[in-house]
């Protein structure tokens, strides 16, 4: 039969005293400050910690429940050590002080008639749910999963990337996205833009598609965009637009060192010729020319206005002998392409960029200058603005409207017209230079 000691306060001098219970029977010291805790002392003089009560859905008898086997440091260990050094037990080895720690919450858990044991798996299961949401709301996996999912469609793919990693994981990786304050927005983009604050823009909108991308796809839940209620002007400053064009002496060497970089050099010389954004010949499919009409249509889901109408640009003798070329032999569906037209070649590699410019001899320039400086062209050649809008696609969002629907006029002839002197403008230039 087990024996029951009057109750006193447990402490570790008591615990150091117990001795072996008798022979096949068990002894329990009984503890004043947790009601109901016990020791629970073998022959073999182990020692454990638990209770024994009626629990609920356990039958009417009482029966122990283990809490843990007790721990008793060296007389020289100090209150302080106490907890560290059991640590280093392992589990299941617990102080007193833990011992009444649970002991309490199993007597909270019985007088709500509930089973601690349950209570404890509930909230287990609740921690690791927690768990598992805070890992899925870490910085570093959204940023990984944006990386995946999104950032291979984007146009300039590498700068992006190299700003994810490089600036934003660098910061914020380990912390919980639902956590990053405006301030902390402050904090890591206003030294950039002390410095370069177009690079400062740049880093201020990837953070801000980050944080719009995963709110979008419904994954995570993000109920605000920290970045959503900075104005990126207050926090930057003033970044004046580019003004680069290229002088006739560049255009030159650009032209002439492009074909050293095979399809990457053939996209240079159509937005030379054309005018257009590198995402909508970078991703010009077969389906969107018609050699026969000497025309390309350029689907307005690729430009740069949401619900773009398409846009028909005419094909110059020039252009069309480029795209005769490089289309020739090739069974996929996209123009240009490094898996022979399977997809489409979605960016212009950095470091194809950086061999142009040392093969031309031309650097401080974007491959978006020379739609600037084909726009900037058009006047001296007496291309009305009108048409020279139209050739770059800088119709008004409500005036593409209009158009839409009263103007189904798409000014060809005048648009090829352009584009022709345009073509000879450049091979007048190329003579010279």
């Amino acid at each position: 039969m087990p024996r029951y000691a009057t109750p006193i306060v447990l402490s570790y001098d008591h615990l150091r005293s117990l001795k072996p219970a008798a022979h096949r029977a068990r002894q329990f010291a009984n503890d004043v400050l947790v009601p109901g805790l016990k020791v629970m002392v073998t022959d073999t003089g182990h020692l454990s910690y638990g209770m024994k009560r009626r629990w609920p859905g356990q039958g009417k008898q009482p029966t122990w429940r283990k809490i843990g086997d007790v721990y008793i440091p060296p007389k020289r260990k100090t209150a302080d050590t106490i907890d560290g050094a059991a640590e280093r037990l392992g589990a299941g080895i617990v102080t007193l002080a833990e011992a009444r720690t649970v002991a309490r919450s199993w007597l909270d858990a019985l007088a709500r008639g509930l089973d601690p044991k349950v209570e404890a798996a509930l909230r287990d299961a609740a921690a690791r749910a927690q768990a598992e949401s805070e890992a899925r709301l870490r910085f570093a996996a959204i940023c990984a999963d944006f990386s995946e999912r999104h950032v291979a469609t984007l146009a300039k793919a590498k700068e992006v990337q190299r700003i994810v990693d490089n600036i934003y994981v660098a910061a914020w990786g380990e912390r919980s996205a639902t956590n990053i304050t405006p301030q902390d927005v402050a904090a890591l983009i206003e030294p950039i833009a002390k410095a370069t604050p177009y690079w400062a823009l740049e880093v201020f909108r990837v953070g801000s598609r980050i944080y719009s991308w995963a709110m979008q796809i419904g994954k995570y839940q993000i109920a605000e965009n920290p970045f959503s209620n900075i104005s990126p002007k207050a926090l930057i400053g003033d970044t004046p637009a580019r003004q680069r064009v290229l002088y006739e002496p560049e255009l030159a060497r650009i032209w002439h060192a492009a074909p050293r970089l095979g399809q990457h050099g053939d996209i240079v010389r159509i937005l030379m010729l054309n005018g257009k954004r590198l995402k909508e010949i970078g991703q010009l499919a077969h389906p969107e020319i018609d050699f026969a009409r000497d025309q390309i249509i350029i689907p307005g889901r690729r430009m740069k206005g949401r619900d773009a109408p398409d846009h028909l640009v005419p094909l110059t003798p020039e252009t069309k002998q480029i795209l005769t070329a490089i289309s020739r032999g090739r069974s996929g569906e996209f123009v240009f392409s490094t898996t022979d037209g399977e997809k489409a070649l979605w960016g212009f590699a950095d470091d194809k960029k950086k061999d142009l410019d040392k093969l031309a001899g031309v650097t401080g320039w974007k491959l978006h200058d020379l739609r600037r400086t084909f726009r900037s062209a058009m006047p001296k050649l007496g291309i009305t603005r009108e048409i020279a809008e139209r050739l770059v696609n800088h119709v008004s969002e409500e005036q593409s409207v209009l158009d839409e629907i009263y103007d189904r006029y798409e000014y060809i002839d005048e648009k090829r017209d352009a584009l022709l002197k345009w073509e000879a403008h450049i091979a007048q230039l190329l003579a010279r230079h």
